[in-house]
């Protein structure tokens, strides 16, 4: 028996203890982050029930597997391509001429492994330097649009923002573009975000014209993790394979930068 549940984590411990006195079988969790249902994965395991996760790897207890993202990953991949956009628009820049702004979700762990990334990334990189920072817990495009404004009054040096959703770097797209002041110099402005939607695409597209700095999306995933995760389930059901039983999620670049990001 495979149960699935998707709402707030708040709900997900009743849903999951729920499901354990229905005797399930195997049980999909795909919560927020996987501290807040840790306890009761838990019980579940050793009640004998196989817990599979989406999207999240739990590194402070063990479960049965899942696919998983490495957002670690997720944040240097797209800080790495960002610093590609850096070298290619500004080949001479000294040390840390490159101002950056990152937008941030630190409320989790796997939001803090992203935002690692980003950093590490980029402060690797001799012309960049990170100047302004920020935390939202849900991002979105009026938020985004906020932090564009507030991030370019505290250093108006700064040309490159990387965002941890691409909301937020819709909005930051759309305030710059909006300053008249900034009209003359567009194309020394860089926006990198992971995730993607379908704004976020249309503005990528739109930046070889020169109508929007939105320059490159991370995403990362299979084309249909249903299949894979029934894969799993089967796999773990009949014995086929022993858990921990982990799919990793690939990386993905969409730009229309002569940059293509290579996981080794």
């Amino acid at each position: 028996q495979l149960i699935s549940a998707n709402n707030d984590n708040a709900q997900y411990v009743n849903l999951i203890e729920n499901f354990m006195t229905m005797d399930a079988s195997l049980i999909l969790v795909v919560a927020q982050d996987a501290e807040s249902v840790q306890d009761v994965c838990q019980r579940a395991m050793e009640q004998g029930i196989y817990v599979i996760m989406l999207g999240l790897y739990p590194e402070n207890y063990e479960i049965s597997g899942g696919i998983a993202s490495d957002f670690y990953l997720t944040g240097w991949a797209c800080a790495d391509m960002a610093c590609y956009w850096v070298n290619q628009t500004f080949p001479n820049a000294g040390e840390g001429e490159i101002h950056a702004a990152l937008q941030l979700s630190d409320g989790f762990s796997d939001g803090v492994k992203r935002g690692q990334g980003f950093k590490d990334r980029l402060s690797e990189e001799y012309a960049t330097e990170v100047t302004y920072t920020k935390s939202m817990g849900d991002g979105n495009i009026e938020k985004g649009f906020t932090l564009g404004e507030e991030a370019m009054l505290s250093d108006p040096e700064i040309r490159l923002f990387v965002t941890y959703d691409p909301d937020p770097g819709i909005g930051i797209n759309n305030y710059i573009m909006q300053v008249p002041d900034y009209e003359p110099i567009l194309e020394q402005f860089g926006i990198f975000v992971v995730g993607s939607s379908d704004a976020a695409v249309e503005l990528c597209d739109a930046s070889k014209e020169g109508k929007s700095i939105l320059r490159g999306i991370l995403t990362y995933g299979g084309e249909d993790p249903g299949i894979t995760l029934h894969q799993i389930s089967v796999a773990l059901l009949t014995g086929e394979h022993e858990p921990p039983y982990w799919i990793f999620d690939p990386c993905y670049t969409y730009t229309h930068l002569d940059y293509e990001f290579i996981e080794e």
